[in-house]
Formats: C-alpha cells, structure tokens, sequence
C-alpha cells in the first residue's frame, strides 16, 4: 500500500461498494445506525478530520486503474441509490434546540444529491475505509447545507492510495479500526475478518489474525475461538453461518428485542454464546479426552473429527434453546481481569445497552466480556 497524496474531494467523486465490507462493522450497523450518529456531528464542518481519520480511497489496485465501465457503473449506482433516498419517509436528527431534536428529511437528503449528480463529473475513486460514515453521505451533505446554507464546502478529507492488490486493501481497511486505532472491530467484525483471512489462498492462520486484530497475546482464548469458528463458518457455506451471526436480533410485533428467541435453522445465533471448546471440537481439532459432553452427545460418541453441515446446524440448536444456561457468575477474579482486559467500545456497547433498556445489546456486550474472562483463565 502507497499513500499517493491527501485531497478534499466533492462527495460525488468516490463511491463506496458497501456489501463488500459491511460484514467488517456488522457490531456498529446492528448497535447503532449511522444516521443516527454522524449527520449531526458532519453539520457544522462537514468531514473534519478532528471528527475521524481521512478517508482512504483509490482508482489503481495491482497497477490496472479502475475502468471506465466501472467508474460509470458506480455513478449509475449513486443515482438509484439517490433516488430512493428521495422516496423515504423517515427523518434523521441534523443537531438539537438546546434539548430538543432538529429533524430533516431522508427524502430532501436524496433529491439534493440528485440535484448535485446531474452536472457532477464521472466517479473518480472507490473508497475502501469509512464505509459507516459513507453509508449516510447523503445526510452528511444535506445537514452541511442545512447549516452553512449550501453544500458546496462539504468535502471529503480523504487519502488517495495505490494497493498491489485486494488483500492489501483488506489489511489496510483492518489496520484503521483495529483495537487501539479510532474505533475498534466489534466480535462479530473480528469474526468476519477472521473468515476473509481463512478464506486467503493460502488461508492465514492464527497468529496472522491475531496481529492483524492486535489483539493481546494474553487473549489468546478469544482468538482461537474466532478462528475455529470462523473456520467451520468458511467450511460450511450452505449454513451460512457469520450471514447468520450478523442478522440484528429477532424482535416482536413492538419492535422489542426478544430476550430468548426461538431457534430458526436459517435465522439468527448468538455467536457470544458459541463456546470456544465446543468451537474447537466441531473445527476438528479438540483432543479426544477434553472433548465437550455437548459435542459428544451430538456425534453420538467421543471422536476427534470435524463435524458435518448436520452436527454444525445442531450444536446452533443447542446454543439456542440450552446452551445459554448454567453460565457461573463473574468472581472478584474476572472483574480484576475485565478491568484490565476489557476495551473500551465492550463497555459503551453494554452502557448503551443498559441505557436503553436494550436487552439483547446487554447480553451480546456480556457475551464478549465473558469471552476476555474465559481468555484470562487459559
């Protein structure tokens, strides 16, 4: 990867193939929207660097430069995408009245970058990071223009890269939301990410994730699980098993999350409530005298061996309708680790959670801070 040079750019210059990376940020899309945080803090000065890292785009990937039937395919894309904006109904907060929300309409969001697209010039780049900011690009535009009374200073802080090739951008899109960088991945992005590393030919192994994620060698519990999950998720494609983990949580006729939904062999699994010994027995690699009782019953002896699509689909059942009982309390010990352990966004993830009486948010961020405890005691 090589850092051409940094550029302000129109926000109709790049565009942003989202279902290619949507995976990575599943934990941010499914706890929060991004219309509901980023149009409100994008007003005032539009994409300030102050508010996150540049964004990082490009046009030339292993020397070949995006083609033209691309880059028109994209503008293409913006227009619908656009147009179906101008046809929604729901409203998004631009700022607040000392504590009353300022709302603004989705639809004139839409029929503005309509208007910009008609005598904007061709797309020019793809954007590979940012993609939870961009995914609201036209909110961001129109809440600037709401604001400073016209959108024409809204510009793009972004970084305009060369890679040699898609793994190079997939690395270099890791390294900016890894823990310690501006926002961290959440479990279910560290699963995803662990899936596109096992999938490389050659697949990546787990030191590779490991520090690719930086997480600590004193985690090393939480990257065994995520690997040998991540490898019956790539060995198993007809479960679609990380689609599946990434799925919001079931919710009833009020919108509410159900606590303890019931199992749906093609719907939604906790993946926090996957156990990592379990996770190791199904991926083959369990040693027959530490075989889990719950992966005995379902091969119906005690093997060492990787599981079927069959006994994969079963173990899901059980995690849904038994495997979430029994789980012991956290002692003095675990809170000691999790005070040591535990990164920051678990913690906002749980208050949010707790904030707004968000039962499911709750038990996902305790699943993963029971996956740090659990790490702590190997």
């Amino acid at each position: 990867m090589r850092i051409l040079k940094n550029a302000d750019l129109h926000p109709y210059e790049v565009y942003w193939v989202q279902e290619d990376q949507a995976d990575e940020r599943g934990d941010s899309f499914n706890a929060q929207r991004p219309i509901e945080t980023f149009p409100k803090q994008f007003a005032d000065v539009g994409w300030n660097t102050d508010r996150g890292n540049c964004a990082s785009v490009f046009n030339t990937i292993g020397g070949v430069k995006l083609t033209k039937e691309t880059l028109e395919r994209y503008r293409q894309q913006q227009v619908v995408w656009a147009a179906k904006l101008a046809q929604s109904n729901e409203e998004y907060i631009v700022g607040y009245d000392g504590e009353t929300p300022v709302k603004a309409k989705v639809s004139d969001a839409g029929n503005l970058m309509l208007k910009m697209l008609e005598s904007a010039p061709p797309v020019k780049y793809q954007g590979n990071t940012a993609n939870r900011r961009a995914s609201v690009l036209p909110m961001l535009v129109h809440a600037y223009a709401l604001r400073n009374g016209s959108p024409d200073g809204f510009k793009i802080k972004a970084l305009i890269c060369e890679y040699d090739d898609d793994h190079d951008r997939f690395e270099h899109r890791v390294a900016e939301n890894k823990p310690g960088g501006r926002v961290g991945y959440g479990l279910l992005g560290m699963l995803a990410i662990a899936c596109k590393c096992i999938a490389h030919v050659p697949p990546r192994g787990k030191t590779y994730v490991r520090e690719l994620l930086d997480i600590p060698q004193s985690n090393w519990g939480s990257v065994q699980k995520l690997y040998d999950w991540g490898v019956i998720c790539v060995k198993h494609p007809k479960l679609n098993l990380l689609k599946r983990a990434l799925m919001p949580r079931p919710v009833d006729a009020e919108g509410k999350v159900i606590r303890k939904p019931d199992y749906d062999p093609n719907g939604w699994y906790p993946f926090s409530s996957v156990d990592a010994h379990c996770a190791r027995a199904l991926a083959g690699e369990a040693k027959v005298e530490s075989m889990p009782q719950a992966i005995v019953d379902i091969y119906g002896e005690k093997i060492r061996r990787s599981a079927t699509d069959a006994e994969v689909e079963k173990y899901i059942e059980y995690i849904m309708t038994r495997g979430s009982a029994g789980k012991e309390a956290f002692t003095a010990k675990d809170l000691q680790n999790i005070v040591k352990t535990c990164d920051v966004e678990v913690v906002c993830k749980l208050l949010t959670g707790l904030l707004r009486a968000d039962s499911g948010l709750v038990t996902e961020a305790i699943g993963e801070i029971r996956l740090l405890v659990d790490a702590a005691k190997q």
